[in-house]
């Protein structure tokens, strides 16, 4: 038998909220998505709590704070912002998906979504505030990037990778870079 990491595990949590709602998260679901028995389950975590804590740390940590450090590694703002299309598009939409909808149901998901959100857009207005004259245009492009970020991934269906990206770079086309 294959041996599931953390990963798998919140991966089939994303695809499983993704899918059925955060209603329909249960041991035995995560179970079944995993194809495994609930002993693996409780080799990973103690319990159901021990699990949501662990996926929210790993959704941030994934979605925001390891992309963030990836894109550091250019060496322009501009490159920054190319990079970080370039991750944003590459990572897992169902994860975002789901866990921004149980954000919508649960107090404590929601306030890691909160600081998330928050998070994003102070660092795509970090990237955009060499770029323009003012504070006040580097806010709103970075939440038009976001919104673009978002919006996409929540439209029926959603675009693809593809799609996703090509909207980015004309947004970015558009305004010269």
């Amino acid at each position: 038998m294959n041996r599931k990491s953390k990963a798998d595990w919140f991966l089939a949590c994303a695809h499983l909220i993704s899918e059925q709602g955060a209603k329909k998260l249960t041991i035995d679901a995560l179970c079944k998505k995993v194809e495994v028995t609930k002993g693996s389950f409780y080799h990973h975590f103690k319990g159901m709590d021990d699990f949501i804590s662990d996926y929210l740390v790993y959704f941030e940590q994934e979605g925001t704070l390891q992309i963030i450090e990836t894109v550091e590694r250019q060496a322009s703002p501009a490159d920054k912002l190319r990079k970080l299309v370039e991750l944003s598009t590459d990572y897992p939409p169902q994860l975002e998906r789901g866990t921004r909808a149980w954000a919508q149901q649960d107090k404590r998901v929601g306030q890691v979504f909160e600081r998330v959100d928050q998070q994003r857009i102070a660092y795509l207005f970090q990237l955009w505030r060499p770029l323009v004259e003012s504070d006040a245009i580097a806010q709103v492009r970075a939440q038009t990037m976001y919104a673009i970020l978002i919006g996409g991934e929540h439209m029926h269906p959603p675009l693809s990778k593809q799609e996703h990206r090509a909207v980015f770079n004309q947004y970015l086309e558009v305004l010269g870079l």
